[in-house]
């Protein structure tokens, strides 16, 4: 009798044990399980896929940890809170989307119907969303900075959304000072800079040393956040709907939309043409602005659409 009650016992602490594990699997599935996926065809075969991104709050700019990782960076911190759900383009607009609505051309030099649409300007932007909402049920817009940045940490926060560290494996930008030999190229320029000085015919230490794109890639090339969302660091720019404010000080804020008026518009995550070592722009709190009115080189745009 006894020893049926061992087996017994040793048969619940099993099924226990398994029905526990089976249950920590399905809440882990859930937590990595990106948002809800939502498909709109905005003309003859052309599809435009968008995910839900959730209502929550985040720290919005460089947390502490981020500065110390990467010591150019300053902490300025503003909590945000995002009070309702919205949707975000699983990818940047696409050239094959961009010529669907606006029945021409666009002016990006890499052309294909997978690339994104880039070289435009915000204006160039405001318009083909006013023309998107007039031939489908409307609704479409760029996002907010904050909306931006939430959606690109995806409740992470290092320095992307992937980790504090990026390679050419997660992103598609300018590799430059990451795959050269920092102190080797400072020893080979002081013999260059001498030899230049006695006029001696020298070759660049730079020369042969660098990996770089210089164009963009289809966009969901490399894997998507923890949203769902692709090319979110590098790739094409995006632009925001916000007007640029060198230094954010919202402190506690529920849904901000930047400064009532400005000069240049904001613009996120870096492109394929951003060096790691200068520009901070990859980075999910990095920030960049330009003229609105003007087509700025290596920047598209991603819609949102109120849920």
């Amino acid at each position: 009798m006894q020893k049926i009650l061992r087996i017994l016992i040793v048969l619940g602490l099993m099924s226990a044990l398994v029905f526990g594990l089976v249950e920590a699997l399905s809440l882990m599935a859930q937590e990595v399980k990106p948002g809800n996926l939502e498909v709109d065809e905005i003309a003859k075969g052309i599809k435009l896929e968008l995910m839900l991104i959730p209502a929550g709050k985040f720290n919005m700019g460089f947390s502490a940890n981020e500065v110390k990782a990467s010591p150019t960076l300053f902490e300025n911190q503003n909590e945000i809170t995002i009070t309702k759900p919205f949707f975000m383009g699983k990818y940047e607009v696409t050239q094959a989307q961009w010529e669907a609505i606006m029945g021409k051309d666009t002016l990006s030099h890499f052309k294909g119907p997978r690339l994104p649409v880039y070289s435009v300007s915000w204006d160039d932007c405001q318009e083909f969303i006013q023309e998107l909402n007039r031939k489908t049920k409307g609704g479409y817009r760029l996002p907010t900075e904050a909306e931006w940045e939430y959606a690109c940490r995806a409740g992470t926060t290092t320095l992307h959304s992937f980790g504090d560290k990026i390679t050419t494996k997660d992103a598609n930008y300018q590799n430059f000072w990451n795959d050269l030999k920092i102190a080797t190229y400072a020893a080979e320029k002081k013999v260059s800079d001498r030899n230049k000085a006695l006029g001696i015919k020298v070759r660049d230490p730079l020369a042969g040393t660098v990996t770089i794109s210089e164009k963009p890639f289809a966009v969901g090339s490399y894997k998507p956040n923890a949203f769902g969302l692709y090319d979110m660091h590098g790739n094409v720019a995006e632009w925001c709907n916000d007007w640029y404010v060198d230094n954010l000080k919202y402190g506690k804020a529920t849904d901000p939309k930047g400064p009532v008026t400005g000069k240049q518009r904001v613009i996120r995550g870096g492109d394929f043409d951003s060096d790691l070592f200068v520009y901070k722009s990859l980075y999910s709190g990095g920030r960049g602005e330009s003229g609105k009115p003007y087509s700025r080189m290596n920047t598209g745009f991603r819609l949102v659409r109120d849920k």
